[in-house]
């Protein structure tokens, strides 16, 4: 599946092996997907038998090593855990570092995408029992996975938010994705 990204992220279209030398304190990666329908974002519920059983998060997971670059972990995580398909991925909201429970430094980049319209979201029931389109309300009572990751969904959806606005304000009719491209300059 072909899909493009920002320009402003050409440094992350690279072997996730490269990136991890330039980070010798960190010794995997992974990715979280933040997609959006309008205000509206795309949440995930972990299955009972997961850690973190039935609470939410976005569509993500770590770095494989038949993946060519980061991106395309991002492109594989979300087809395996939703079954839709990246169209583009316009910015990358940061990343975290941190230690999982049996010891291993992760840093975990998030990304906003963009999926073909039309598709239906199917969950991975191994992984995730349901899926929800949230609002900024509906994330504030949701029970997710960690108090780091409710902010970081909300400051997502604050950003996107803001770019609609925006793009409202001036009348704008398209894609949120190539409104923010656009806002990330």
């Amino acid at each position: 599946m072909a899909y493009t990204f920002s320009p402003a992220l050409s440094s992350l279209a690279q072997p996730a092996s490269t990136l991890l030398s330039g980070a010798p304190h960190v010794e995997a990666l992974a990715i979280g997907a933040y997609i959006f329908s309008g205000p509206r974002i795309l949440l995930l519920r972990r299955a009972p038998t997961e850690s973190w059983a039935n609470r939410w998060e976005v569509p993500g997971g770590g770095a494989e090593v038949t993946d060519a670059t980061l991106l395309d972990t991002v492109v594989r995580e979300v087809k395996e855990e939703t079954g839709l398909d990246v169209m583009h991925i316009p910015e990358v909201l940061g990343f975290a570092d941190f230690t999982t429970s049996r010891g291993l430094k992760v840093r975990k980049w998030g990304f906003v995408v963009e999926v073909r319209e039309g598709m239906e979201v199917r969950c991975e029931p191994s992984e995730h029992s349901e899926y929800r389109w949230c609002t900024k309300e509906d994330v504030g009572e949701m029970e997710i996975t960690t108090q780091t990751h409710k902010g970081n969904i909300l400051r997502a959806m604050e950003r996107v938010a803001s770019v609609l606005y925006r793009a409202s304000r001036k009348k704008q009719v398209g894609r949120v994705t190539g409104i923010l491209d656009e806002a990330a300059i």
